[in-house]
């Protein structure tokens, strides 16, 4: 598409005056622009030889619409009991911590996380991740495991791996308790 000369402009500047001045009366108008680069408005589609112009590409905004309808309440969110962020030095500590009392480790990959009183891990959920950003390494992993094998009954147990398989203590963990 040819660029509009000066002249094509300042008709497409009437035009659009035009059009903004009639307001809704003209929301069926078109502006077309021809070969030659003039700009003329039509009242419904552009002829087979010339291109819509979109207002919009010149600035031109249309009037706000209404209001929309208010939306739903969304569902209540559970709030988190525990949640911490172990590092994987030796030993291991926590760098945030909130509802846990302790951590340990126990083996190679093998942490134990005291939580908090009134949150049993028999009956409470635990999401774990690798905390990247304190790991050291690539392709790390990092999970729950429930029931515990190496911690007490009253410990969350979360093991670390490297993508491989094999236990490392070289993964720094979050683990949240909602």
């Amino acid at each position: 598409m040819k660029a509009p000369s000066l002249g094509s402009l300042s008709v497409l500047a009437a035009a659009v005056a035009g059009l903004v001045g009639a307001g809704s009366a003209a929301g069926a108008a078109t502006l077309c622009q021809k070969k030659s680069g003039a700009v003329i408005v039509r009242s419904d589609a552009c002829k087979k030889k010339e291109t819509a112009l979109d207002l919009s590409q010149f600035g031109a905004v249309g009037p706000k619409g209404d209001k929309g309808d208010k939306g739903d309440q969304g569902v209540a969110g559970t709030p988190v009991r525990a949640s911490a962020q172990v590092d994987d030095g030796t030993p291991p500590t926590f760098v945030q911590n909130s509802g846990f009392t302790a951590v340990a480790r126990t083996g190679t990959g093998v942490y134990c996380l005291t939580p908090a009183a009134g949150i049993d891990p028999a009956t409470s959920v635990a999401v774990v991740s690798v905390d990247w950003y304190h790991s050291s390494g690539t392709n790390l992993l990092a999970q729950v495991s429930l029931p515990s094998a190496a911690c007490a009954a009253n410990e969350f147990e979360v093991r670390t791996f490297l993508d491989d398989g094999t236990a490392s203590d070289d993964v720094a963990f979050t683990i949240v308790v909602p």
